[in-house]
C-alpha cells in the first residue's frame, strides 16, 4: 500500500487557492451559525446573547470578504446577485467595518451630556455630567435570512472559482520536481511572534 505524505506548496496560485478555501469555510460557518440562531431566536431572552450571535455572524461574514494577506473576493463570485442583494451585502460589510471593527460611526453614539434640573423653571440648576450610550444591538430575523440568502448565492460561484484555481495549481505543481516540492516546510499555525496588525506573508 502506498504511503502518501502531503507537503506545502509555495507559489502565488497555490496561495490563491488557500485563500479561496478560507473564504469558503467562513461563509459555510456563517450559514450554519445563522441557521442555529434562527432555530433558537424566540427562546433567547437575554439581549447579550443576541448581540453575541449577531456580532460573530457579521464579523465572520466580513472576514470572508475583506482583504489583508488575502486578495479581495473575486468579482465573479458576485455574479447573479441583484442590485438589492448587492445593497444588502454592502450594508452587512459597513456594519462590520464601521461598527463592529470601529466605534466612531453612525451605528453607535457615546454622547457627553450635562443634566439640568428643572430646566423649564425660572431657576434651572446644574445636576451632573455623563455619557449617553446608544448603539445597534443585533440583527432582525429578516436580516439573518438575508445574510443566509447571500451566502447561498455566493458559495456556488466561489466553489466554481476554487475548482478552476485548483486545476491551475495542479498543473503547476506537476511541473515542479519532487525534490523541490519536499523542501518546503509547514509554517506555525499559531504564533505569538507576529504582530496582529501585520498580515502573514503569502510565502513559507
Amino acid at each position: 500500500m502506498a504511503h502518501i505524505t502531503h507537503v506545502p506548496l509555495n507559489f502565488e496560485e497555490a496561495w490563491d487557492l488557500a485563500d479561496l478555501e478560507g473564504r469558503k469555510h467562513d461563509l459555510e460557518w456563517v450559514k450554519e451559525v445563522s441557521q442555529k440562531y434562527l432555530q433558537c431566536f424566540d427562546k433567547i431572552s437575554d439581549f447579550i446573547i443576541h448581540d453575541v450571535f449577531c456580532s460573530a455572524i457579521i464579523v465572520r461574514y466580513g472576514r470572508a470578504h475583506n482583504k489583508g494577506r488575502k486578495k479581495i473576493m473575486p468579482a465573479e463570485c458576485f455574479k447573479g446577485l441583484t442590485q438589492e442583494e448587492k445593497d444588502k451585502h454592502n450594508f452587512f460589510m459597513n456594519l462590520r467595518n464601521k461598527h463592529y471593527a470601529h466605534s466612531a460611526n453612525n451605528y453607535e453614539y457615546n454622547i457627553p451630556k450635562a443634566w439640568i434640573r428643572n430646566i423649564d423653571s425660572p431657576g434651572p440648576e446644574f445636576d451632573q455630567v455623563g455619557v449617553v450610550h446608544e448603539r445597534i444591538v443585533g440583527l432582525s430575523i429578516q436580516e439573518i435570512r438575508d445574510i443566509m440568502s447571500l451566502v447561498e448565492k455566493l458559495l456556488p460561484n466561489l466553489e466554481n472559482k476554487i475548482k478552476e484555481t485548483k486545476n491551475t495549481v495542479t498543473e503547476i505543481a506537476k511541473r515542479i520536481s519532487i525534490s523541490e516540492l519536499i523542501k518546503n516546510k509547514f509554517p506555525e499555525i499559531l504564533t505569538t511572534k507576529e504582530s496582529a496588525g501585520q498580515p502573514r506573508k503569502r510565502k513559507l
